[in-house]
């Protein structure tokens, strides 16, 4: 996995399967993981579990279908680690999410609604999200 050393990448849906596979993948490949899902206690073990293993990782709370959620998801990796590198959705249901990205812009589409992030933030890097 080239070029993935150092990015700061943001994984839906890790605190089991699919999700929790790639985000232990990715900090063994030297990302700084931010993991979301709605079961808490999952996500701590798992984040403990690659700490343990000298990855980075972090995570919070999320529910993909709203839309602060995702906001706060978003803001606390910026503030952790002042960009965006990988957005990765590994959720699991029917639902429809809330999160479409723009390349290269500070900001995204949320259902109907923009989210902007602060000026200050760097853009993110988009063309690399990806949305399951």
């Amino acid at each position: 996995m080239q070029g993935i050393k150092d990015k700061t990448v943001l994984i839906t849906g890790a605190s089991s399967g699919i999700g929790e596979a790639t985000a232990r993948l990715l900090a063994q490949k030297g990302a700084r993981v931010v993991l979301g899902a709605r079961r808490t206690e999952r996500l701590k073990a798992v984040t403990e579990a690659i700490r343990s293993e000298g990855g980075e990782a972090e995570f919070r709370a999320l529910d993909v279908t709203s839309l602060e959620y995702m906001e706060a998801f978003a803001k606390f990796a910026l503030e952790s680690h002042g960009r965006i590198g990988i957005l990765r959705s590994s959720r699991n249901s029917s639902r429809p999410g809330v999160f479409q990205l723009s390349s290269g812009r500070r900001s995204c589409s949320a259902g109907r609604r923009p989210v902007t992030f602060p000026r200050s933030a760097p853009p993110m890097d988009a063309h690399k999200a990806v949305i399951a």
